[in-house]
């Protein structure tokens, strides 16, 4: 009773522009409304994590939509060149009263979503946690204690210079930084 619908595009690049994604995202929704047709789906619910899917597909075909922004894309340098395209779904979203859930408070003030909104923190699972520990991976192994790890992206809001004076204080500790660049 699951179905996975993958979109493919032929272009070789991603869309930019505003316009781009626009057009881009129009296919998209058109995609998925056949999809969910094929299924029998009566009255579904969207959730997604993309922002551009969130803003610029209409979703007429949907009862509601759920946009679960993970992460401030108008705040990483990697993808200055969207920029433009993430502020215009940010505001299509913030128009549209979609439902938004977003990791911190500075997500959702800068969607400004005029439908449902909800802070939903990054976190742990206690549950996950009880138990035996498994075995550190050889690579982690290999890495004297005491550790920190920092799993997450790795750009310029990575304060640096906290990691450095936390090092100064405590020089036996290892610190560990692992996620995209």
């Amino acid at each position: 009773d699951h179905h996975l619908h993958k979109f493919g595009r032929w272009k070789r690049s991603d869309p930019v522009t505003p316009d781009q994604v626009e057009r881009a995202m129009a296919a998209y929704d058109r995609s998925l409304e056949r999809a969910a047709r094929r299924h029998g789906l009566t009255h579904p619910h969207v959730v997604t994590a993309h922002s551009f899917v969130a803003g610029f597909c209409e979703f007429a075909w949907a009862d509601r939509v759920t946009f679960f922004c993970r992460d401030d894309w108008l705040s990483t340098t990697a993808y200055r060149p969207l920029w433009p395209a993430f502020a215009e779904a940010y505001r299509r979203i913030s128009r549209s009263g979609r439902s938004v859930a977003a990791v911190s408070q500075q997500i959702l003030d800068r969607i400004d979503p005029t439908g449902p909104a909800l802070v939903l923190p990054n976190g742990v699972e206690p549950a996950e946690w009880l138990g035996p520990l498994p075995a550190d991976p050889d690579w982690l192994a290999a890495i004297p204690r005491p550790r920190a790890v920092y799993v997450g992206t790795l750009d310029q809001r990575l304060d640096i210079e906290g990691l450095v004076e936390l090092a100064g204080k405590i020089p036996e500790l290892q610190i560990v930084l692992l996620g995209p660049v």
